[in-house]
């Protein structure tokens, strides 16, 4: 009979790891004969040891086949109904954006948050050009969605790196946002009217910041924050 020298939980004779905080299982014995040259006796294969799936491939795999029959499909209805490829380009665009964005980071765990972020920039660009240029009209990319999604991607990039730094935690990171929102609907109207007039940015903004204070003072009080459990 042995018990485990974590919790201290009784163990069965052929255990492997303790079943109550799976704290593993060593027999003094069997290290012994490894150690000392002799053969200890053949353990049989538990089922709990077979392969599994990685999720992470699998989630990969089914988003790209979706996407790639998404953009297989459009280019087929397009050239059968117009024989050449026009709004389906469009489609091609956002599908490809929609990789990067969503099953790029799943597969490559490896990339910095903000890597991830400059990538997804480039692939929004990249799907606001392909429109563009089917629309024959680059004067709304130039003056609006390329500034625009600049600067959201400096936004979110600043706190992801906060947030990864651990310079800010929940209500902070609200209230960070919040203000953040606020400035990009001021830099849309601005945009929008040549930098003339924030009438309804002006707006949003203040109701933004006035949201942001509610949380830093929230983040601020130890009562409240506990009251939050946070």
């Amino acid at each position: 009979m042995s018990y485990c020298v974590n919790c201290g939980v009784k163990l069965k004779e052929d255990a492997r790891v303790c079943p109550l905080c799976d704290c593993p299982v060593i027999n003094p014995y069997e290290e012994y004969k490894k150690y000392s040259g002799e053969k200890a006796a053949p353990q049989p294969l538990s089922t709990d040891t077979a392969p599994v799936a990685n999720w992470r491939d699998l989630t990969h795999f089914i988003i790209s086949l979706t996407l790639a029959l998404g953009s297989v499909s459009c280019c087929i209805i397009n050239l059968c109904i117009s024989h050449k490829l026009t709004w389906s380009l469009i489609a091609v665009a956002a599908c490809i954006t929609a990789y990067i964005c969503v099953a790029l980071p799943i597969k490559k765990r490896t990339f910095l948050p903000e890597l991830s972020v400059l990538f997804d920039f480039f692939a929004v660009a990249f799907s606001v050009t392909v429109v563009a240029w089917r629309m024959n009209d680059f004067g709304w990319a130039l003056k609006l969605a390329y500034p625009l999604s600049a600067a959201v991607a400096l936004c979110a990039g600043y706190i992801v790196f906060l947030v990864r730094k651990h310079k800010i935690r929940y209500f902070h990171i609200l209230a960070l946002g919040s203000v953040l929102a606020g400035a990009i609907s001021v830099l849309t109207e601005l945009l929008l009217n040549g930098f003339t007039d924030i009438s309804w940015s002006g707006i949003s903004a203040a109701s933004c910041v006035f949201f942001a204070a509610v949380l830093c003072v929230i983040a601020k009080s130890r009562r409240l924050t506990r009251r939050f459990h946070l």
